[in-house]
């Protein structure tokens, strides 16, 4: 009986240490996780969120990427299908995306660049009509905060589309979750790909 205990004991301590081995293994480091909480929304209806996340570099860096608006990088993104800068000027930037999933429609974009604030503020400002892109209105911005040699990101947008409710909770590929967690870890990668690219032109 003793025996049968002993064996019953070091079965369930050896699950125990199975099961703590997997959480420390699944448990993501704390510049590696995604933070996504859905928000109360614009007042004339729609879906919100903030996304928020870190990146290991330094804001000045990180600034830099995300004020990029003439660049190549960004039809890398799985959902990028192609990028258009047209304008800057008064600190007000002006480009055009198209994505995977709406290839046919045009996304034209006004972003509000706030250096001292590490700031930037989006809206969409083409017509659904114009665009096709079936948005009633798209907003929000990008607050980015040094922290140590990191930089944390917090993105919180506010938009309106036609079954925008099922994409923001729909849990698999496809749905808001899915697309806003492969956004922050593009970023990331993309971010560090773009440090080591100035400093080779810097030497």
């Amino acid at each position: 009986m003793d025996a049968l205990r002993l064996m019953h004991i070091g079965f369930y301590s050896f699950l125990t240490l199975v099961f703590a081995l997997i959480c420390l293994v699944e448990q993501p480091r704390a510049e590696d996780r995604i933070q996504i909480d859905r928000l109360v929304p614009d007042a004339r209806g729609g879906q919100a969120y903030r996304l928020v996340y870190d990146v290991p570099l330094p804001i000045d860096i990180f600034w830099r990427f995300k004020t990029s608006f003439e660049n190549k990088f960004l039809v890398k993104n799985r959902h990028i299908s192609h990028h258009r800068f047209i304008s800057l000027k008064d600190n007000l930037a002006i480009t055009e995306n198209r994505y995977s999933m709406m290839p046919d429609a045009v996304f034209r974009w006004q972003t509000r660049v706030l250096p001292r604030q590490r700031r930037l503020e989006f809206k969409l400002i083409n017509s659904s009509k114009e665009g096709r892109h079936g948005h009633k209105f798209h907003y929000g911005y990008i607050q980015l905060k040094a922290m140590g040699p990191s930089t944390r990101v917090t993105q919180v947008a506010y938009f309106d589309f036609w079954g925008s409710g099922f994409w923001s909770v729909y849990p698999w590929s496809g749905g808001m979750h899915d697309f806003l967690n492969y956004t922050a870890k593009w970023e990331r990668r993309e971010a560090i790909r773009f440090q080591r690219r100035l400093a080779t032109f810097d030497e």
